[in-house]
């Protein structure tokens, strides 16, 4: 194709972005071979440096793939795992911040859906917030007690944010007992999928 006959070429970001990481065609393992690519040519260029290690994230957590090994603390400093949320049937891990109020409303309706599924599924609310009071504040206000949030501060810098492939405020990953079904799913078809599976 063309960005192995032309991997010099500024050209072959913008084809990857169109062709393997938007729409129904995503595939993050061969956008990110291609940036690689890319990047053995311009060794220079800092925008394939960030899009190579963003895709190489996406690669690891793409639908089928077990989730990468982590470890985080949650915001009452008790330890969080992927090996927690593999035991569970069901996981959703997702993204919100407190100045966005279409990722708080799904923390609410994801809190409400634990109530009646609680040993079915477990949910990973990762806040991308720059304050842990923040944070803690409106989970407080909300009553989101049956969320395991995380919030380390460092927005989407943060090592489990990065780890995941995750860059904004409303995305996540749905699971079932540790393998990746759906990545980046709207609120609805996630509440969808959650309501139908075991």
């Amino acid at each position: 194709g063309f960005i192995e006959d032309h991997p010099q070429s500024i050209i072959g970001t913008y084809l990857v972005g169109r062709y393997f990481l938007q729409g129904d065609s995503v595939n993050y393992d061969e956008a990110h071979r291609l940036i690689t690519l890319m990047h053995e040519s311009q060794p220079d260029n800092g925008y394939l440096v960030r899009l190579s290690k963003h895709t190489e994230h996406l690669a690891a957590t793409a639908a089928g793939k077990e989730i990468p090994s982590f470890s985080a603390t949650d915001i009452h400093g008790k330890a969080v795992t992927s090996e927690d949320l593999a035991k569970a049937p069901v996981a959703a891990i997702v993204t919100w911040a407190s100045w966005n109020y279409e990722s708080i409303a799904l923390q609410r309706r994801l809190n409400t859906e634990l109530k009646n599924r609680h040993d079915s599924l477990q949910v990973l609310s990762l806040s991308l917030d720059g304050s842990l009071k923040t944070c803690l504040s409106l989970a407080k206000r909300d009553s989101l007690n049956r969320l395991i949030i995380v919030c380390d501060e460092q927005m989407q810098n943060g090592g489990l944010a990065r780890q995941l492939g995750f860059y904004s405020h409303a995305e996540n990953l749905l699971l079932n007992r540790g393998r990746i079904v759906s990545r980046n799913l709207s609120t609805e078809n996630l509440m969808k999928k959650l309501r139908h599976e075991p």
